[in-house]
């Protein structure tokens, strides 16, 4: 559906997100995505883990998440 075709209809029906489905807003900070990482820890062998801030470049205002197999840990 084009956004002409969002703007021009009548929504009847909404129904709440399932547990597989993680809505977020524009907006919305990276760190609200930790929800969705703790969906697939859940229901893979990944594990999700954010990475230091020691780790990262200093002074830049970043923040990171490492992707790894669980029996690496």
């Amino acid at each position: 559906m084009d956004n002409n075709e969002i703007e021009n209809s009548i929504i009847i029906n909404r129904r709440a997100a399932k547990d597989n489905e993680f809505i977020f807003s524009y907006n919305d900070p990276i760190s609200n995505v930790e929800r969705l990482f703790k969906y697939i820890e859940l229901i893979s062998d990944l594990k999700i883990e954010k990475i230091p801030r020691e780790e990262l470049p200093y002074g830049q205002g970043l923040e990171g998440y490492r992707v790894h197999k669980k029996d690496l840990v």
